[in-house]
């Protein structure tokens, strides 16, 4: 199967639209953040190359969050441009099916599904996960900003339990580092300020 010109249209059509998607999305979330913690920041006299520094930083790990949002916004957009200036029309009246019509559209979600696959294996080849929440047994839900299996230790821990009343209260501890003991097999905390039961 070779492509075609009207492919290859799609499929410029297609990674313009992602392209302006997997970019675009996590500026407009990092501006919206940015005004929300604005204050937080100039409190805490942070410098603004600092601040302008962590932010560009983070783009890859949001990139790689928005993979999924902006190859559904390219098939979307892509396609219906298509469809209001009547080009899946022509295309069906040339004799084209609309199977073969997508074609492009599913090489480019397959190749931005590589790359997002590509991305979680080399994240998980480091040893490391990055803001996660897990469930464990008898309701406890732990929230982590980042856990580092090679030197067995976790960083920014939340540890909370839904109660049922007086006899088994909601519980809920935030911790700067929790770092897992071999001999005892369990993790200690060390907590940064544990909330009072409601």
């Amino acid at each position: 199967m070779r492509l075609t010109i009207l492919d290859g249209y799609l499929l410029r059509e297609w990674v313009n639209i992602f392209l302006f998607s997997a970019l675009g999305l996590p500026v407009f979330v990092i501006v919206i953040e940015l005004a929300e913690k604005l204050d937080d920041y100039l409190i805490k006299d942070l410098e603004p190359s600092a601040i302008a520094l962590a932010y560009f930083f983070s783009l890859p790990d949001r990139i790689f969050l928005i993979l999924p949002a902006a190859v559904l916004f390219a098939t979307v957009f892509s396609v219906g441009n298509m469809n209001r200036h009547t080009e899946l029309t022509a295309a069906k009246a040339s004799g084209r099916s609309v199977h073969r019509l997508v074609v492009p559209v599913l090489i480019g979600a397959l190749v931005a599904s590589g790359i997002g696959l590509l991305g979680e294996l080399a994240q998980r080849t480091q040893g490391a996960r990055y803001n996660f929440v897990y469930r464990a047994e008898e309701g406890w839900v732990y929230m982590v900003r980042q856990l580092n299996l090679t030197r067995r230790r976790m960083e920014g821990v939340v540890l909370a339990r839904e109660g049922t009343g007086p006899d088994y209260p909601t519980l809920s501890i935030q911790a700067q580092r929790a770092r897992y003991n071999d001999g005892t097999e369990k993790w200690s905390v060390t907590a940064e300020r544990p909330l009072p039961p409601r």
